[in-house]
């Protein structure tokens, strides 16, 4: 990571540590619900809210990789911009459909979905290398450039078992018709251990 990019998470870190401190002291759980409640009976949501993702950034193909104890989720689209990073750590944001306006997602909550499965999800993507905490602070993980982007998802221990097969049968069922209504992917590869 560059300098001037460590000086960007580093200052967004605190302003996000500073929100949730806020929120935890005013016993405000809102980010809690949002992050974790809205796809809680599709657990395997998640992995069509990354393609989305995916598909905004301009990726044309999408690994998907499940195994014993995580998810990774590769794409080779447009890198991680300070301006991703400040989306993903909020709730409400609409940058992303004023900068691209044929952009899918919209208001940093898809990607909330994966707190589902996971309490911390990593993030390498170009020289943006950091896990998230609480839903919005990133911190900052050391590692080196990264040309494609890896999003990986350490299950939660509790839902390891659940998690794994609603992913599995989400992958299976994965209806090739999906890729019809993207513009940008044209490959969509997954492997579960036993299938892909």
């Amino acid at each position: 990571m560059i300098e001037s990019d460590i000086n960007l998470i580093k200052k967004l870190e605190e302003k996000r540590r500073a929100h949730y401190l806020s929120l935890k002291e005013n016993k405000d759980k809102s980010h809690e619900i949002v992050g974790e409640q809205i796809y809680s009976k599709q657990s395997s949501h998640f992995i069509f809210e990354l393609i989305q993702n995916a598909e905004d950034e301009e990726a044309t193909e999408v690994n998907i990789t499940v195994e014993d104890d995580s998810l990774i989720f590769e794409h080779n689209g447009t890198p991680f911009s300070i301006q991703d990073i400040e989306a993903i750590t909020t709730f409400g944001n609409n940058e992303k459909k004023k900068l691209k306006t044929n952009a899918i997602g919209r208001f940093g909550i898809g990607f909330k979905s994966v707190f589902y499965v996971t309490d911390s999800p990593e993030i390498h993507s170009g020289y943006f290398n950091f896990k998230l905490k609480y839903y919005i602070i990133p911190e900052i993980i050391d590692s080196e450039f990264l040309e494609i982007t890896r999003i990986t998802l350490p299950f939660k221990k509790n839902r390891r078992t659940k998690i794994i097969r609603g992913i599995k049968e989400a992958l299976t069922n994965l209806d090739y018709s999906y890729l019809l209504f993207l513009n940008n992917i044209k490959t969509i590869n997954w492997q579960t251990g036993d299938d892909e």
